[in-house]
């Protein structure tokens, strides 16, 4: 059995796989992800009521 391979990164790193020959199966491929994003919790945003202040002053006027 051949070895297996997850490819993090971009399309040059998936193209190069295609030089690694039969000895190894490519079981994954994430692109267009940065690792920070990939490694922190995910994050709650504030709910907005309204438009912002400023498109509200210039409704006002």
């Amino acid at each position: 059995m051949g070895k297996s391979i997850l490819i993090y990164g971009s399309c040059v790193s998936r193209d190069a796989y295609s030089t690694f020959g039969d000895d190894y199966a490519l079981t994954g491929y994430v692109a267009r992800q940065s690792m920070i994003s990939a490694m922190s919790r995910p994050t709650t945003l504030p709910e907005v009521v309204g438009p912002p202040l400023a498109v509200q002053r210039l409704c006002d006027s």
